[in-house]
């Protein structure tokens, strides 16, 4: 909540309004050229808008959904018609798959996206939202944004992640 992305102005909250969903406002000059469109919601958001490999990403887009419920179909829909050349929508999200807004936000994705693919970006499912270790929070928070904003996830580094995630490992036991 002391993050600055988490304020507003005072001339905001006097001339503005609530915003359901907070598009990129560097991607508006570039609108053509974006073919990635990130969506998310809370803090996983600051830690994707702070990641150096976001200057890199000229081709992806960042957006804050604010609102979740009601689902903000109509902000959504005009987010994803000014960018034409959108080839991939990814949700990204902090918490494991099984406990985060993707198993609520999915459909309705789907459903406004039609034909446009849809990734989920984040950790696998988990009976515990914690990672146990400081460390591999890190780590995995770093994944997850790299995966975001190249497009490319690092491979699981162990079998159950592997599983988790849909990777196939083909191992011959003797």
């Amino acid at each position: 909540l002391r993050h600055p992305m988490a304020a507003s102005r005072l001339e905001q909250l006097a001339t503005g309004s609530f915003q359901c969903v907070i598009g990129d406002d560097t991607a508006a000059e570039r609108a053509d050229r974006v073919t990635r469109l990130l969506l998310c919601s809370g803090k996983v958001s600051a830690d994707l808008a702070g990641s150096p490999l976001r200057a890199e990403a000229a081709n992806v887009a960042l957006a804050r959904v604010e609102e979740l419920y009601p689902f903000p179909r109509q902000e959504l829909g005009a987010l994803v018609a000014s960018f034409p050349a959108l080839r991939e929508v990814v949700w990204v999200q902090e918490e494991p798959k099984n406990m985060g807004a993707w198993t609520y936000m999915e459909p309705r994705l789907r459903d406004l996206l039609g034909e446009l693919p849809l990734r989920y970006e984040g950790r696998p499912e988990r009976a515990s939202p914690a990672e146990g270790s400081a460390d591999r929070h890190t780590q995995e928070q770093a994944r997850i944004a790299q995966a975001a904003w190249t497009g490319a996830p690092e491979p699981a580094q162990n079998p159950a992640e592997r599983r988790a995630r849909g990777d196939t490992l083909i191992s011959k036991r003797k």
